[in-house]
Parts: C-alpha cells; sequence; structure tokens
C-alpha cells in the first residue's frame, strides 16, 4: 500500500504555483539564449575596406567605453558580445570638398555655397575644391588619434544638409559630409572670407574693371587679368596656410592631414555680371559704328578720287558706266545701237 501510494504521489501532476515557475524558467532561458546568439552574431567584425574601426562595450552590464580599434585592411575581427562599431576613413582616402557659387548645386553632398565679400563690397562667389585626408592610420599614433576623435565626434550628431535628420560622423558616406559641413565648413569659409577680403572686386575679376570704369580699353582689361592670376596665387596661399592652424585650433588635434585648396576662379554676382555683359554688347556696337563711319570715309576719298579721273577723261566715264549696265543691255547713239554689253568672261 505504502508503495502504490508513492507510486500515485510521482504521477500526480504539479501543483499550479510550480507549472507557473517552470513557464517562467523556460522562457527566461530562451530570452537568454536568443540574446546570447544575438551577441555572437555581432562578436565578430569584418572592417570596411580603407576604414579603421573605433569598438565600443555595447552589453546592457557594461558601460559605452571604447574597447579596441580595428586597425585598416584586418581581417575578420573578434571584437566581444554586444560591442558597438564606429567606422571612420582612413590615412589612404582622398577626401574632396567642393566649394562653388552656384546656389543649384548646394543641396548635393560635399559642396559648399560660398559668396564672400570683397575690400569694395562685392559678394563674390567662390569656385574651387578643398582636399584633405585624415590621420586615422594603423600606426600607434595613428589608433590614438580615432580614439581622441571617436571620443570628441563620435558620440555626437549633425544635421544633414537640406534635410531634418541627424547623423554620426560614423554613419556612412552621408554622416561624414554632415560632420564635414558642421565642424570644418565654417573654418573653411572664415578662411576664404579673410583672403578674399583684402582685395578689390577688379583685382580678383577684371571685368570688375569694366563696371567700375566704363571707359577701361581692352588693354587695360587685359594687365587687370594678368595682375587677377597673381592675386588668385596669393588668395590660395593664404588659404591654405591658414587651413592647417585654423582647423588645428578649432578641432584640437591634427585629425586631417595634407590639407589643400585648390582655387579655380571668382564669379561675379549676377547683377554685376549682367553689367559687364551689357558694356560688352555696349562696346561691340560702338565698334561696328566707328567700323561703318570708316568704311563711308574710304568710300568718300574712292568716289572723289574717281571724280577727278573722270574730268581729264570723259571717255572713261563713258566706259564705266557701260561696264555698270545689266548684261544684255544695249546701248544707242542715235536709232542703231552699236554697243552691246556682253557677260563678263567667266
Amino acid at each position: 500500500m505504502d508503495d502504490l501510494s508513492s507510486i500515485r504521489q510521482l504521477r500526480r501532476p504539479p501543483s499550479p504555483g510550480r507549472l507557473v515557475v517552470r513557464i517562467t524558467a523556460a522562457i527566461v532561458a530562451l530570452v537568454v539564449l536568443i540574446a546570447l546568439l544575438g551577441g555572437f552574431s555581432s562578436a565578430v567584425y569584418a572592417p570596411e575596406a580603407q576604414h579603421i574601426t573605433v569598438v565600443r562595450d555595447g552589453a546592457p552590464w557594461q558601460g559605452h567605453s571604447i574597447s579596441s580599434v580595428v586597425r585598416p585592411n584586418s581581417g575578420r575581427t573578434w571584437i566581444g558580445l554586444y560591442a558597438v562599431t564606429h567606422s571612420y576613413p582612413d590615412s589612404t582616402i582622398q577626401r574632396y570638398y567642393t566649394i562653388t557659387a552656384d546656389n543649384a548645386r548646394g543641396d548635393r553632398v560635399g559642396v559648399d555655397v560660398v559668396h564672400v565679400p570683397t575690400t569694395d563690397g562685392v559678394q563674390v562667389g567662390i569656385e574651387g575644391t578643398f582636399y584633405l585626408k585624415t590621420g586615422f592610420d594603423g600606426s600607434d599614433g595613428g589608433v590614438a588619434l580615432v580614439r581622441q576623435f571617436d571620443d570628441q565626434f563620435g558620440t555626437r550628431v549633425f544635421p544633414v544638409s537640406s534635410t531634418a535628420d541627424l547623423l554620426h560622423a560614423w554613419d556612412g558616406e552621408q554622416g561624414w559630409a554632415a560632420f564635414l559641413d558642421s565642424i570644418v565648413r565654417p573654418v573653411i569659409d572664415n578662411e576664404l572670407r579673410i583672403a578674399v577680403g583684402g582685395f578689390r572686386c577688379q583685382e580678383l575679376n577684371a571685368a570688375c574693371a569694366l563696371v567700375a570704369n566704363a571707359n577701361a580699353d581692352a588693354n587695360a582689361v587685359a594687365q587687370a587679368g594678368q595682375q587677377n592670376n597673381q592675386n588668385l596665387q596669393q588668395v590660395e596661399n593664404a588659404i591654405n596656410k591658414g587651413l592647417a592652424v585654423d582647423l588645428h585650433d578649432k578641432l584640437g588635434a591634427d585629425y586631417f592631414v595634407n590639407v589643400r585648396f585648390s582655387l579655380a576662379k571668382v564669379t561675379l554676382p549676377e547683377q554685376i555680371q549682367q553689367a559687364v555683359n551689357d558694356v560688352q554688347a555696349a562696346r561691340v556696337e560702338v565698334a561696328k559704328a566707328a567700323a561703318k563711319v570708316q568704311q563711308a570715309q574710304k568710300q568718300n576719298e574712292a568716289n572723289a578720287l574717281l571724280s577727278k579721273t573722270y574730268d581729264t577723261c570723259a571717255a572713261c566715264a563713258q566706259i564705266d558706266a557701260i561696264k555698270a549696265l545689266p548684261t544684255g543691255s544695249n546701248v544707242y547713239f542715235g536709232i542703231q545701237p552699236i554697243v552691246t554689253a556682253q557677260p563678263a568672261a567667266k
């Protein structure tokens, strides 16, 4: 009897309380398993070519400090459970930042529309290209630099031009462009403003001389154009000299190397360019009129000379009159035609 009773107790279904505990334990175990699988799936990282990656702790029981840096050209790398990666372009990638005066291009990624005043107050446009590379290479110094950069800028977000989006500097090409727009662009604009502000408009664009002095001759404009090239070179040199210093002061470190700006040209505001076009068009009309006057003078001189010739040679006048008749015309002296104008020999 005692043995039978024991068997029945073993077969008795668990109490509701124990059942709830078991189900809860199973659910917790499943959640932990899924979490572990998710952590393992991101624990191995394959870096993108020509990029350097800062790895931060991301597990709930960890902080968010930098745990490691995956150097450029590394293979698949174990970075730890729940790790968060911030990838940046390394020092081998040449970056371009376009400076333009064309407002229609201002909504493109990596394009900056710039208009700055000259010393005489003309708001000129700038056309050129800004080149730079990061200092983030695989050396110990490059690794230390990218760690510092990520601490300083990697945890911030930057507005994307012409949108309401906010991105990190490591959020792909758009994120990097947003960082450049927010942090680097003001430095560039300031350098352009300082460099261009030391010259008058006509010292940077010879066409301004036409507006300032509508009577300026072609030689004066040509000489101004030759001087423009030298002045533009001075502007470019001044910008390149100041950029590296200002970027270091603004960012706090030499995050960028081989910084260079190539100035293509300085453009005029639309209304001034139209005035230049009007002056040039007027000069063309004046030249046409002068040519007609000169032609008339020469014709008058020719007529006067011909008149003197006819005064001394009446027959010459008759001969020329006959030559001027239409082909096939008859010339009459009295009643019978004595001369017929013949077609000119070919």
